[in-house]
């Protein structure tokens, strides 16, 4: 008998959130020694709800969100949750599959994180 949910088994964390916090600190700790700037770009997903509500559904997200929130003048976040589902409908042309994004989500990744770094070069030191 056929088991849809044997074909989809959530995937095992290699990195709890605990140390996913830990590992992030460490590279702010690291900006602020070496003068350097953190971008963290929320991984994209086929069919995310609401920023709000995935930013405290999903655990990751939250600890980009808040980390990013704590320390303004080191990180800066780039909402992809947001920016994809302004192609609600479409994400055939945008995703592959659930993650992995096609060469046009690429291009709207990519000119997304363009936008951001050109409208905060101070952010930058440009």
């Amino acid at each position: 008998m056929f088991n849809i949910k044997k074909i989809f088994v959530k995937p095992k964390r290699r990195v709890s959130p605990e140390k996913f916090k830990d590992n992030l600190k460490e590279f702010i700790r690291l900006g602020n020694m070496y003068n350097f700037r953190l971008l963290f770009i929320l991984e994209p997903h086929r069919g995310l709800g609401k920023f709000a509500e995935e930013v405290k559904s999903n655990p990751y997200y939250n600890v980009m969100y808040r980390l990013s929130r704590k320390y303004p003048e080191g990180v800066m976040l780039i909402d992809t949750v947001s920016l994809f589902n302004k192609y609600a409908g479409r994400e055939d042309k945008i995703f592959y599959d659930e993650m992995h994004l096609t060469s046009l989500g690429h291009k709207i990744l990519a000119g997304e994180i363009y936008n951001v770094l050109n409208k905060n070069k101070a952010f930058w030191g440009a």
